[in-house]
């Protein structure tokens, strides 16, 4: 009997579960709750729960990050019940619409990605975020996977400690990056301080025992220091946002070691890294930026040495803002940044998720947005509370195809490339060696073409080498250098 025909009313019974939304959203989600119970009633996941349970944890994780849009909210109900889908698609796009349906579809591909454990630490940071975005094609099952990544690092601890690795390097390395680039910072925090804690609890716990005493008290104190300020920049005419943050835990982990690696003091209690809680003020103009910094250097005593004015000397990707920290108490420094209302946007949209990440990431995308300035505040559609008419990424880098090793290497190649391309894109002698491949398990020949997210193994034999017609199946002009050189007697 298909999932799709049940009294869906039973099997909510004990089952306390309540939304608040829209009508309709709220009757679509209960009946996507249902359905994901019936289907997910006994499927048990390796943490011992069900994954009925696990799903409905994901769509609040969603709720709780502010995703507003029915479609994915729908589908993050159901994103483990693709194989049930697929049974009686037409029934369930009846129900519940063909959106959702092929938002699951492309959360069952990217889930199906196999990475080696070791993968993600050494993986080419050039090509992460484009091949991903290459084989989604759209926002939604990323940040599903996200918020599925997110529950199961807190789920994880009843596995073998290779296991709960092997999940947390992935969050790490891959995921907490893509979803850095995307913009979702709330998202990011919480991949990266769940991925840190398994990884390295010693650290997790003693940084987090050092802040929570360094920073105790802090939410009254920013508190009423932005009512403080809003009170005098009010007084000053000046109109101004203000927001602060305090510094999540594996951000400060890093920071500490960038410290070590520059011979900067951090300090026993990290009294010497100065933005463990940072404070942002935006305003209209470029004068009003150095007005308010005028005020603060009134109010409060600052150090001079960490002051930066990336307004008149913005830094190379075209971050803007001025910098400073001011003690607000005694032994409270917080890092103030201050910009423009324009400043801001553009730093958000585009430069800052750059400096963030890693240099050769940063200048991979500049060649990017060279090209389109605005693809980033496309991406970034999440913020923006109207309905939005498509969803797809349209990524710079669609010229492109991105392939895996069987370690979990990403390879870039150009659309169009062949398997010969591919090997020698691997190594030259696996490419003069090449006498076939393995394409996701299937035999293929020299000149398949390679598409997103094939996995490729190169079948090899010890007295092969390289023919003339490798000429014309080759694409590449890495390939055919070495093919030529190899003709020619090396």
């Amino acid at each position: 009997m298909s999932p799709f025909h049940t009294n869906s009313h039973s099997v909510l019974v004990g089952y306390h579960y309540r939304i608040k939304m829209s009508i309709h959203m709220k009757d679509l989600a209960e009946e996507a709750v249902k359905l994901t119970l019936k289907i997910h009633a006994e499927d048990k996941r390796l943490a011992g729960d069900t994954y009925a349970d696990h799903c409905i944890r994901v769509y609040k994780l969603l709720i709780k990050y502010g995703i507003k849009d029915q479609n994915t909210l729908i589908a993050s109900l159901l994103h483990h019940a693709y194989k049930y889908i697929q049974k009686d698609r037409e029934k369930f796009e009846d129900n519940f619409g063909k959106e959702p349906a092929e938002i699951v579809k492309k959360y069952d591909f990217i889930s199906g990605i196999k990475l080696e454990k070791t993968a993600p630490a050494g993986f080419n940071e050039k090509y992460i975020i484009q091949a991903y975005l290459n084989l989604t094609e759209d926002i939604r099952p990323l940040v599903i996977r996200f918020a599925d990544r997110i529950d199961n690092l807190d789920t994880v601890y009843l596995l073998e400690k290779n296991q709960r690795t092997d999940v947390a390097n992935k969050c790490l390395y891959l995921y907490a990056p893509i979803a850095r680039i995307l913009g979702l910072s709330k998202i990011v925090t919480d991949l990266e301080d769940r991925a840190f804690k398994i990884l390295l609890p010693g650290e997790y716990y003693r940084i987090g025992k050092i802040v929570a005493k360094q920073l105790e008290g802090t939410e009254p104190v920013m508190k009423d220091t932005v009512k403080f300020l809003n009170s005098i920049l009010n007084e000053s005419e000046i109109r101004a946002k203000i927001n602060y943050r305090v510094k999540h835990l594996y951000g400060i982990y890093r920071k500490a070691l960038y410290y070590k690696a520059i011979n900067k003091y951090t300090g026993r209690n990290y009294e010497g890294i100065y933005d463990l809680v940072g404070m942002s003020i935006i305003v209209d103009t470029t004068e009003d930026c150095y007005k308010v910094e005028g005020i603060l250097n009134e109010l409060w005593e600052n150090i001079p040495e960490e002051r930066d004015d990336y307004i008149n000397r913005p830094r190379e990707l075209g971050y803007k803002a001025i910098h400073n920290v001011f003690y607000i108490k005694k032994d409270f420094p917080v890092e103030v940044q201050i910009k423009t209302f324009e400043m801001y946007t553009t730093n958000m949209d585009l430069h800052r998720i750059f400096y963030r990440s890693s240099e050769k990431t940063s200048e991979q995308f500049m060649k990017y947005t060279n090209k389109d300035p605005l693809w980033f505040k496309n991406l970034n559609y999440w913020r923006i509370e109207k309905s939005i008419k498509s969803n797809t990424l349209k990524t710079p880098f669609g010229k492109n195809v991105y392939v895996f090793t069987p370690k979990g290497d990403i390879i870039e190649l150009p659309k169009g490339a062949t398997v010969i391309d591919f090997a020698y894109a691997v190594h030259s002698d696996i490419g003069n060696r090449c006498s076939g491949a393995y394409v996701n398990g299937k035999i293929e020949k020299l000149d398949y073409i390679v598409n997103d997210g094939d996995y490729i193994k190169i079948k090899t034999a010890k007295n092969k080498k390289p023919s003339a017609d490798w000429l014309k199946t080759a694409k590449t002009s890495r390939a055919k250098t070495i093919i030529r050189r190899e003709l020619a007697g090396g």
